[in-house]
């Protein structure tokens, strides 16, 4: 009777949980060839009558099944993971690798970098070994997110207990370095994989390499790298002739450049990658060369169709001569390419201006930008009141925001922060509180940090010693205050000489994970120093040391200067580390 109760509450399980994956899925889904080739659902959950080992194994292969038919969407495998997950826990199944490593796949898609370590963890606590494809999915995850130091710290990690790294692995290692731009340590990694790990490399650890030498602009690093992929056998990818363009073009070697693009046109990719490589080299080319020479680029030696060069191929050039300050040069390019009826074309002439300090033209610009068929946008208003204010005509940016108002626009956060800007720059201290409650109660804008930074600075000024200290009461609790602000309230107590309330900032910053800056240190010690306070100066360093910041060259000289000699630690002043007597001339003035 025990042996057929059991049966019957497995049979029960197992129905239950068939009749709610119908539901979650649909009958379309459910019904799909990948799901039938899992053996018919039903069959897949009967604990009591198949192997235990092959439950987890058969959960595993009809979520495989979802994701490949969803194309990962997590509206439709979030649903099927939880229950499969119950299912096994409800019968003490333990899951299979294969399972953990799908899980932490799906995670790292969908974004959960929490549920994705909580994963691996689970897997370490079952007994599980991770594999290679384990490590190589969490970093991905983690390299996705944005999180690339400890996508490096769990493979070195891992490389400490004696696993060795795949390729999959060290690529996402060499991707994370080269964003970060630590040429040389990826390059180190390369090494490895190759003579210490003795992996063969993969057309994807290739264009990683590549990659390297594009973001370096080696173009004979990259040349060597391609002749060793083909003499190895290996075809080159799109991916990799695309970073060879980019290597290319980043050392100014453009006719190279263009038979690596008609090699790519070779390929048929498509359209999206043609489109990418050809605005590296229009990028490139603007960069070091003139706006002729790029359009020429654009209409005959690079754009192989009948079709005219799009909006997204002129927008290098266009972008470079704007940041250039060539309003001209820029009118010229947008007349010839019949783009002024782009608002976007028309704000990038706008920005010329601003850079050009040509305010006037900028306004005769905005005000024809109507006649041509363009509204001007929110970013058009932005960019000349923001340029108005910085530049110290603040009467003439008034009017122009009064006008964006009358128009139905509303304004944005980052114009109100560059005119408290530049009433705290002015001094005025009234207008900086005006502009802020203005930008609050008429027209609900949430304070940004650069907004409260700025507000700061502006109430610093005021002789009323209480504002600033109100302000930081309202503010404080915000979980949005970045260092930027903890520096700005930081320089405020110093010249106020209140350092107790100044170094307590450090231990909030601690608190609520806010990165430490050198700077930050610097201006502490300064203050300590100017203050007599001399021994709150060793716990800085060390609290410099813990947070593993390397003291600057000129803070060693604030150092030297005041002791005449640092003392005997990790500290110490080395004789390659002094500055020049130029520098300490300059820095003794400042």
């Amino acid at each position: 009777s025990d042996l057929l109760y059991s049966y019957r509450n497995s049979l029960g399980l197992a129905m239950s949980t068939a009749a709610r994956l119908r539901a979650l899925l649909g009958a379309d889904v459910f019904a799909t060839e990948a799901c039938r080739r899992c053996n018919a659902l039903p069959s897949c959950l009967f604990p009591r009558c198949l192997p235990r080992e092959s439950v987890g194994h058969r959960c595993h292969r009809l979520l495989n099944a979802v994701k490949v038919s969803s194309a990962g969407k997590q509206s439709q495998c979030k649903p099927v993971l939880d229950c499969m997950e119950e299912m096994m826990a409800a019968e003490r199944v333990r899951p299979p690798l294969a399972w953990f490593n799908l899980s932490i796949h799906l995670f790292g898609h969908w974004g959960m970098v929490d549920q994705a370590w909580e994963t691996l963890r689970r897997i370490v606590r079952v007994g599980l070994r991770p594999d290679g494809y384990t490590i190589s999915s969490m970093m991905s995850t983690l390299e996705r997110a944005g999180r690339g130091s400890e996508a490096i710290a769990l493979l070195e990690n891992m490389e400490r207990a004696g696993s060795s790294p795949d390729v999959a692995s060290v690529s996402v290692v060499m991707r994370v370095l080269v964003r970060e731009r630590r040429f040389s340590e990826a390059i180190r990694w390369w090494e490895r994989a190759r003579v210490v790990y003795k992996l063969e490399p993969t057309p994807q650890l290739w264009v990683a390499m590549l990659d390297v030498c594009a973001k370096k602009g080696d173009a004979e690093m990259a040349s060597q790298v391609m002749t060793e992929m083909t003499q190895s056998g290996a075809e080159p990818t799109y991916q990799a002739i695309v970073a060879m363009v980019d290597a290319m073009s980043r050392a100014q070697k453009f006719d190279l450049a263009s038979q690596w693009y008609q090699r790519l046109l070779r390929c048929n990719p498509p359209d999206s990658v043609v489109n990418h490589s050809l605005s590296i080299i229009v990028r490139e080319a603007s960069r070091w060369g003139s706006s002729k020479e790029c359009i020429e680029i654009l209409k005959s030696r690079f754009h192989s169709s009948n079709s005219p060069p799009t909006l997204y191929l002129y927008t290098p050039i266009l972008d470079a001569l704007a940041r250039r300050g060539d309003v001209a040069g820029l009118q010229r390019v947008l007349d010839e390419g019949g783009l002024l009826g782009d608002v976007v074309c028309n704000n990038l002439l706008l920005k010329a201006c601003v850079r050009a300090k040509q305010f006037r033209h900028g306004l005769e610009l905005l005000r024809m930008m109507p006649e041509r068929g363009v509204r001007p946008d929110v970013y058009s208003f932005a960019t000349l009141i923001t340029g108005l204010a910085k530049s110290g005509f603040v009467g003439q940016a008034y009017p122009l925001l009064a006008e964006m108002i009358a128009s139905g626009l509303k304004p944005n956060t980052h114009i109100f922060t560059s005119l408290i800007s530049a009433a705290a720059d002015a001094g005025d201290t009234q207008a900086c509180k005006k502009i802020f409650e203005d930008m609050k109660t008429q027209h609900e804008l949430v304070p940004s940090l650069a907004t409260l930074s700025a507000l700061l600075k502006g109430l610093s000024q005021s002789e009323d010693p209480t504002a600033v200290t109100t302000l930081w009461d309202e503010i404080r609790d915000s979980r949005f205050l970045d260092s930027r602000c903890f520096q700005t309230i930081m320089s405020i107590f110093l010249r106020r000489d209140q350092f107790d309330e100044a170094y307590a900032l450090l231990s909030q910053m601690k608190f609520r994970q806010v990165p430490r800056s050198i700077q930050i240190y610097t201006m502490l010690i300064q203050g300590a120093l100017r203050l007599s306070t001399r021994e709150i100066v060793g716990s800085l360093l060390d609290l410099m040391k813990e947070d593993g910041i390397s003291p600057d060259r000129r803070l060693k000289f604030h150092l030297l200067h005041y002791y005449n000699a640092l003392p005997e630690s990790d500290w110490k002043l080395e004789r390659r580390a002094m500055p020049s007597e130029s520098q300490v001339q300059q820095i003794a003035t400042v």
